[in-house]
């Protein structure tokens, strides 16, 4: 955090290139896994949309377990091995071929198993990129450019998903379904709209992306040093390391305490993403035009949430923004709650009584405002609290233990992953109501906010120890450097 009002640092070529990395997995969760891919793969490959979705959530809860496995290993090899670009490069590349398969997911060519096993791998996959990003971050930045550079990673993830979504609308799913002067006449690349061309391009398209996504980070991105050890060597300590975790969370309460805390309100995040839909379907009537729309609108909102957050970072520490973004959280999902296609909370909202706030064909009722809001604030308050979350587990992670405990911080949030969905689905089957199933996740969220509150914030960059003093009472190293 920095004092007395100093404006943050412009950030280093290092700092930039390091965030430009996470455009591609933002890219592929929005094309791939919201709007484009999935869907078709329920509708069309599988046939059933609930059987579709069904298929997925159980094959990512699998990987969601195997990534939870191997995180923590990968991490405490990664701080023994030293530097993390290679691994990086390496796993980022690996998820090029798996993407660009997807143009074969039709009917005769790749069966619908193989295409979710396909994107179950990938998803372990991404896992272990960002463990490896995350651990790059304080070898990337300095200090001071570590807010910064973790809330921009968030707006160039969700800027060039916004940019890619409209390029794709407009070139090759648009164009095929509705005919307007500011579209083209066919699909580009005469895509067939009748062999579902447009939406299997979106695999492709996201090959290309990760390429692009690691290139600046090869040039310009600062890597830890080389450790002088052989590769069996590392992972063994880090075997070692893994045996020896509960001495090492011992050592760091703070990040102790933070991991936990984040195991809860990261679990009622991802019952946000996950219900989001689902709820603006089943309780507003929302077709498929009003969600590609509002995913595409929100996704700008995520934008401003990571450069949001690298800014309040930078003024109030992360510790609080995070505090204060939560909060947001839990605002905006309560504000949802509240609204039914005829209710605010208990003011009438139909239609036909209170009126509509405009004559447009999307949106048209106060309920439908109503929820914008309240989701619009939420893309905000969880890219944000993303990035705010990342910047503090930096702050806290012992020295020379980053990767390790970016390993946990992956773990911490894909422990529970399981809990938030069955407590929705608990909470919804007993008061049958999708507006009571949301209790759960503001439950959570306050769970979390209340053991986030004992955390102990790291200090201020002008509270830091100046080098002098380091030299006239060196500290105690708190945990071995390997």
């Amino acid at each position: 955090m920095l004092a007395n009002g100093a404006r943050p640092p412009r950030l280093s070529a290092s700092a930039v290139s390091w965030a430009f990395v996470e455009s591609g997995r933002t890219s592929y969760a929005v094309l791939i896994s919201v709007y484009v891919f999935v869907p078709y793969l329920a509708a069309v490959l599988v046939g059933d949309p609930v059987k579709g979705q069904s298929l997925v959530a159980q094959l990512g809860q699998w990987a969601g377990l195997a990534a939870a496995a191997v995180a923590p290993l990968l991490g405490s090899t990664i701080d023994h091995l030293g530097r993390r670009k290679p691994l990086l490069i390496g796993l980022t590349l690996l998820s090029v071929p798996l993407c660009a398969a997807l143009w074969f997911a039709t009917p005769g060519e790749l069966s619908v198993i193989s295409v979710a096993v396909i994107l179950a791998v990938t998803n372990v996959i991404f896992t272990l990129c960002e463990v490896s990003q995350n651990s790059l971050l304080v070898h990337a930045t300095r200090r001071d450019e570590q807010a910064g550079a973790s809330g921009l990673a968030h707006a160039f993830g969700n800027g060039v998903s916004v940019l890619v979504m409209i390029f794709v609308l407009w070139v090759f799913i648009l164009p095929a379904t509705m005919h307007a002067a500011w579209l083209p006449k066919t699909p580009w690349l005469s895509l067939s709209a009748a062999r579902h061309e447009p939406e299997r391009s979106s695999g492709p398209l996201c090959a290309i992306l990760m390429i692009f996504s690691v290139v600046p980070m090869i040039f310009f991105t600062r890597d830890a040093p080389r450790a002088s050890i052989p590769l069996s060597r590392a992972v063994r300590q880090g075997v070692a390391d893994l045996r020896g975790l509960w001495g090492l969370m011992r050592e760091a309460p703070a990040a102790r305490v933070f991991l936990l805390s984040r195991m809860v309100f990261a679990d009622a995040q991802g019952g946000i993403v996950m219900f989001t839909g689902v709820f603006a379907a089943g309780v507003l009537g929302w077709g498929p035009t009003e969600l590609l729309v509002e995913g595409l609108v929100s996704s700008i909102f995520a934008t401003l949430g990571g450069l949001f957050a690298g800014w309040l970072d930078n003024r109030i520490g992360a510790k609080r923004s995070l505090f204060l973004t939560l909060t947001g959280c839990l605002i905006c999902a309560l504000g949802e709650i509240g609204v039914s296609k005829s209710h605010i909370f208990w003011w009438a909202a139909d239609p036909a009584i209170s009126g509509r706030p405009w004559a447009l064909p999307l949106f048209n009722t106060w309920p439908d405002f109503w929820f914008i809001g309240c989701d619009f604030g939420m893309s905000v308050f969880v890219v944000a609290s993303f990035a705010s979350s990342r910047t503090l587990m930096a702050q806290l992670a012992p020295p020379g233990r980053s990767a390790a405990f970016f390993g946990l911080f992956a773990l911490s949030g894909r422990a529970t992953a399981w809990a938030c969905p069955w407590l929705v689905g608990l909470a919804t089957a007993a008061f049958a109501s999708q507006q009571l199933g949301y209790l759960p996740i503001a439950g959570m969220t306050v769970v979390g906010l209340a053991i986030l509150a004992f955390v102990k914030a790291p200090p201020m960059l002008s509270e830091a120890p100046t080098l002098d003093a380091l030299i006239q009472s060196p500290p105690r190293a708190v945990i071995p450097e390997p």
